[in-house]
């Protein structure tokens, strides 16, 4: 499943309406003032439909959102267009390079997952570095190997809806060990209420996992000092969390 894919991005906010964002944004920023009271300006990369963004702009923060996804930028936009304090910018991951430095850079979803290779990987840590000011901050999250190996990766089912869709969404994994990588294919069966007429939606995702070792190992050698880590809601990792974030100041 393409992220670019329209029929997509129309349905993402219905796919995750029962995503408690405010919680999740009121952790954030929790986070973030206990480090810098006076910080300002933030990155949001992966924004999505731009909930997070908007979530922050109301909290006081200049968020600029980034996604490679144009249908869901241009969502974000006709959203969030009265609003203050938010800029929307339609750019892959790989080849953002703004003038701006934030005080706050954050990577949710588990965007680091999705970078599989080596230089993938080390070009996200270098974003994050040129992006941000000396003695800025990072927030991150990323699927967590201690959990994936222990847990294994499985297949679920997931059934949503509104007053105009049904819809029920499958994942089905492919774990590629010698890679830590789970090969996710995903199906979206979309049923209009209205008519009855039902869509499928198909696509894969490679999702990369890490262990504390090795995000300690690129945080270091992308000049980071590492904060703490935890589940999203909590400063400690929680057992049997699947993903997990990691916090980090710019030196």
């Amino acid at each position: 499943m393409s992220y670019s894919n329209k029929k997509y991005a129309s349905l993402y906010d219905l796919i995750y309406k029962n995503k408690n964002y405010l919680k999740e944004v009121n952790f954030l920023t929790k986070q973030f003032k206990t480090e810098d009271k006076k910080a300002k300006k933030i990155l949001d990369l992966g924004c999505g439909t731009g909930q997070y963004t908007y979530l922050l702009s109301k909290k006081g923060y200049e968020v600029t959102g980034v996604d490679i996804s144009k249908p869901m930028i241009e969502i974000a936009k006709k959203k969030y267009k009265t609003k203050k304090n938010i800029n929307f910018i339609h750019k892959d991951l790989k080849k953002i390079n703004l003038k701006n430095k934030f005080d706050i850079v954050v990577a949710l979803f588990d965007i680091l997952s999705f970078q599989n290779s080596k230089s993938e990987i080390e070009r996200f840590f270098k974003i994050l570095s040129k992006h941000l000011k000396k003695g800025g901050l990072v927030f991150f999250d990323f699927w967590y190997k201690n959990t994936i190996v222990k847990l294994k990766p499985a297949s679920r089912t997931k059934k949503i809806e509104n007053k105009s869709f049904k819809i029920l969404k499958t994942t089905n994994p492919t774990w590629i060990k010698k890679k830590n990588i789970v090969k996710v294919y995903f199906k979206l069966l979309i049923e209009k209420k209205m008519n009855r007429k039902i869509e499928t939606v198909n696509g894969v995702h490679l999702m990369r996992y890490y262990s504390l070792a090795e995000i300690n190992k690129y945080l270091k050698n992308h000049n980071f000092k590492i904060l703490r880590y935890g589940t999203l809601l909590s400063n400690k990792i929680k057992k049997n969390s699947w993903s997990i974030y990691s916090m980090a100041r710019k030196v």
